[in-house]
Parts: C-alpha cells; structure tokens; sequence
C-alpha cells in the first residue's frame, strides 16, 4: 500500500522542486476557479512528509489538455458500511470494475511526483516499533506514483485523489505484500494521456526499488 511519502529531495532534483512549485502557484486564488484550492492544508512545496487528508501535488491534464501540477487532497471521502472512511489507496487490478474508482479512472488519471514513499516492517519480536523504510528507484531522485483524481463531494472548488496500487514486487515484499504503481519518466505523458495505454501500464511489471532504514 500507500499511506506516506515524501517531497524532501535528497539530491539535486530541480524539476520535482519545478513540479512542486508550480502546483503551489496555481493553488493561489489568482489561478482559475476549478483549480482552486479548499480547506484542507497546503503541503509543503518540498522538505516533508505527505500524510493522508492533506493537500499535495499532482500531475494533471488542465484545460487546456496539456499536463500541470495542481494541488489536490489525498484522500477520497467515501461512506462504506454505514461508515465515514478517507480511502487513500485503490486496487489497481480491480479498480476499472468498481463504481466508485472505474469513471475517474478513465477519465481522471493524475500521476503524483514524490521523492519516495514509505513502509514500516516490524523486524525480530512483534512487540518491538516497527522500522520505517524509504523507498526509491536507483539513480533519481524522483518516484512517480500512478493515481486518479474526482471533484470534492465536500468542498465545491476542491479535488481529491488516490494512489493505485498492486501486488509487491521481490524488491517490496519482504516489508509490505502491496506496493504503489509506479511510472518511469517517459511512461508518465502517456499515463495521463490515454486510458488504453493507463490500463496496460499497470499490469506491467514493477521496477526494482531500492529502500533505506530511516528509523
């Protein structure tokens, strides 16, 4: 799965900061009406940790159909059972059937720039913390994580997305059996851009990730 990440850079990743600080820049009220921003607090542009419910960056056809970045809420609100829940995450391998993701995945792919993501793993007793883990792909700075996006039911000038995800690969799965989508550079235009090629990106087979004991 996929409950945190980050968009600190530990290298000297100029267009994640660019990605970032354009999603800020049309955040402000000054940029059109449907891309502006609700209640929930902005993410930094760089230099956190991105939790559940918060607002953060996203690649997105704008208008104009050309990519962007947009500052959108993670988290989905949804009732299930009865009860309120914020789903953060969607099945890649079963999201096209069900009512809630299918439309938004044909129709509203997003791609969400990250610097890594993180998983915790306990190691040794059950009773001791468990250890947190950054993941990354070799030699970049940036991890491109496939999602979609749906107007606020909450907040009429607001938008919120999901991160698909889908089985471990070896790389992932001695810490976590679910691991998020991830995009190569040049996979990301065509993700957004057609739901045929969105559909086969994520069948294909992860990339190896490398991972880092943070805590």
């Amino acid at each position: 799965m996929c409950g945190r990440y980050t968009t600190e850079i530990e290298t000297d990743e100029r267009e994640l900061f660019r990605m970032l600080a354009r999603a800020e820049q049309n955040a402000q009220p000054s940029a059109e009406p449907h891309l502006m921003h609700g209640e929930a607090p902005i993410a930094a542009v760089s230099g956190r940790e991105v939790f559940p419910s918060e607002r953060a960056a996203v690649l997105a056809s704008g208008m104009n159909g050309e990519t962007d970045a947009f500052m959108f809420r993670w988290g989905f609100d949804a009732e299930i059972g009865g009860k309120h829940r914020l789903l953060i995450n969607a099945r890649a391998e079963s999201a096209a059937e069900k009512p809630l993701f299918a439309v938004h995945l044909r129709q509203r792919r997003c791609v969400i720039p990250t610097a890594g993501f993180f998983e915790w793993a306990h190691v040794g007793r059950r009773a001791d913390p468990a250890r947190k883990y950054r993941f990354n792909l070799p030699g970049t700075g940036i991890l491109y994580l496939a999602g979609m996006y749906r107007p606020s039911p909450t907040s009429p000038d607001g938008w919120e997305f999901v991160v698909l995800t889908r089985e471990a690969n070896d790389s992932m799965r001695p810490i976590h059996d679910r691991m998020p989508v991830i995009l190569r550079t040049e996979h990301v235009e065509e993700y957004l851009g057609s739901s045929v090629s969105a559909r086969m990106l994520l069948s294909e087979t992860p990339p190896v990730l490398i991972k880092k004991l943070v805590s």
